[in-house]
């Protein structure tokens, strides 16, 4: 298993047989690809081996799940919007990812509370 913690906020996580602290505020999305975890930053992604729950523990409000596979960091969440029969979040980055049924209005709430047009 790789390192991955937050402090303040700092995200510090395994990188190259070593360490890398990166801006939490750069994190937009940890997609889960078992057993690995993407970190997908402003500039770069990253593979780490770290479980959901792990992540899930240590990451700061502004960070909801959205499906089994997927936690975006809300304030880098440009869309909300209803397509073909489901709900879905897009990025400011140009990713959009499916809403689990069962997180719609987590999301949404979590949407309404931190989706701000100005910030990032």
């Amino acid at each position: 298993m790789d390192i991955l913690k937050v402090k303040d906020n700092m995200i510090i996580y395994s990188y190259r047989n070593g360490l890398k602290t990166s801006l939490c505020s750069d994190l937009v999305a940890l997609v889960y690809n078992k057993p690995n975890i993407w970190l997908i930053f402003k500039n770069e992604e990253v593979l780490v081996h770290v479980s959901m729950l792990q992540i899930e523990s240590v990451l700061q409000n502004n960070f909801t799940r959205i499906n089994r596979q997927v936690i975006v960091n809300m304030n880098h969440v440009s869309e909300f919007i209803f397509k073909d029969g489901s709900y879905w979040i897009h990025l400011k980055r140009g990713l959009e990812y499916k809403i689990s049924e069962r997180r719609k209005k987590a999301v949404r709430e979590a949407f309404l509370l931190y989706a701000n047009p100005n910030k990032v």
